[in-house]
């Protein structure tokens, strides 16, 4: 959950004042910080607002670098 400026929003999607702007508008960020995936904007996966591909797609980046046997303390 964020919060960003309609400039700063317009700026990321690559928006004109013209274009009509999407809600929900998802943002996949991973534990490094970076970008995997957006629903909204020019190149967009619109899949991202079905839940199933949602949940496939958080679980996946939550096992990124999690190795199996690793014990925790």
């Amino acid at each position: 959950m964020g919060y960003a400026s309609k400039d700063d929003v317009d700026n990321y999607l690559g928006r004109s004042g013209s274009e009509i702007l999407n809600i929900p508008q998802i943002v996949v960020i991973d534990r490094a910080g970076m970008i995997r995936a957006t629903s909204g904007g020019r190149g967009g996966d619109p899949a991202l607002e079905d839940e199933n591909f949602l949940r496939t797609l958080i679980n996946g980046l939550l096992n990124e670098g999690v190795s199996t046997g690793a014990k925790k303390k």
